[in-house]
């Protein structure tokens, strides 16, 4: 018998996101910078060309926008200044110039991002490269949300799944999808609590409902806070539940006799179909990113995952997992799970002393 040989490497999972619309916004913004022609006798061109194609005219952009009041004052401008060619709605206007979304939606660190590949003298191309060396890629992704929620342009709305098949993002509604609209579109607990069918949810008589860390982390639910029965706010905008179909797991590097190879979209299984070491490496990842799978219903293809879209609950961070990752590093994590789990214990007991009443 021969003997196998095996060699340390690194790997990297990530959970990402399929959706089409935003990914058409940013090959369109690119695909604008790629096409645009200079013109010296128009102020709002701020493109160079050479033999490899068009790039940002930095040192225009920097003379026109010269310190980050000019560039706050002005997102819209900078923002198209810079390739990210939002569409004239009022709408997108609005949001841009919101004092309440200016977290989400800044220019601030775009604009120390350029000023530092202007004195390089790098020249930029790449609007995704750019966006990555800024670190941006999330607020980056929230304006592609922006101009593909409000834009005229249109989409298709189909992505490609972990097999490599095409699948709409829009699906028929089901009881899961109707009950976090009903959540994400109250104005606060009082008209969630309006709602006939959700009334379930009432913290009054149902001890779950007010043990939960999902409707602890959308509304205030503390009878001391001011904000009582108000919703929780991420970036100025309010908390949300995040519904996730969970389409598989996508092997980007696969390892065979002759090595590490990469492999092309497509090489991946569905979750409803993954044999038992896929499923570990799903559930792994997904609970290291906070969005662990529902119970499966039976007999059905698609899994479904919940995830706070805001900080959870008796967290201090956005990217906080229900217990804090770090907090693993030191003794905390006992004191994050308990906080977590003791209130559901505690509405068991309060759920059994009320049926112990009844059979009195």
């Amino acid at each position: 018998s021969g003997l196998t040989n095996f060699t340390s490497t690194e790997t990297n999972a990530n959970v990402g996101e399929a959706i089409n619309a935003d990914r058409a916004v940013s090959r369109r913004w690119q695909n604008n910078l790629n096409e645009t022609l200079p013109d010296s006798s128009d102020p709002n061109n701020f493109v160079l060309r050479d033999r490899e194609g068009s790039y940002l005219n930095t040192g225009k952009i920097i003379q026109k926008y010269s310190s980050i009041e000019d560039v706050e004052a002005d997102p819209m401008g900078f923002y198209n200044a810079i390739g990210f060619n939002f569409t004239d709605t009022e709408e997108i206007y609005e949001a841009l110039h919101n004092p309440d979304l200016a977290n989400r939606y800044t220019p601030q660190y775009f604009y120390q991002q350029l000023l530092a590949e202007d004195k390089d003298g790098n020249q930029v191309r790449d609007i995704n490269l750019f966006v990555k060396k800024a670190n941006q890629q999330n607020r980056f992704k929230a304006l592609l949300a922006l101009e593909a929620s409000y834009s005229d342009h249109a989409s298709n709305f189909m992505v490609s799944n972990a097999e490599g098949n095409t699948q709409f993002e829009h699906t028929l509604n089901n009881t899961m999808t109707m009950m976090v609209s009903a959540i994400n579109n109250a104005t606060d607990y009082d008209a969630l609590m309006a709602m006939p069918h959700m009334q379930h949810l009432d913290i009054e008589t149902n001890p779950f409902a007010a043990a939960s860390i999902w409707l602890k982390s959308i509304f205030d639910l503390d009878p001391q806070s001011p904000n009582y029965k108000k919703k929780k706010l991420k970036d100025g905008q309010p908390a949300k539940l995040k519904l996730t179909n969970l389409s598989g797991v996508l092997y980007q590097q696969t390892i065979t006799k002759y090595g590490i190879s990469n492999t092309d979209s497509g090489n991946g299984v569905a979750s409803a179909s993954a044999d038992e070491f896929s499923k570990l490496i799903l559930d792994l990842h997904l609970n290291y990113a906070g969005m662990p799978e529902l119970m499966r219903h039976a007999d059905k293809g698609t899994s479904f995952s919940i995830s706070i879209d805001g900080v959870i609950d008796g967290n201090s961070s956005v990217g906080d997992n229900y217990i804090p990752i770090q907090s693993f590093g030191s003794d905390t994590y006992m004191s994050s799970a308990y906080y977590k789990i003791a209130p559901h214990i505690v509405a068991e007991i309060v759920r059994s002393n009320k049926l112990l009443q009844y059979k009195k």
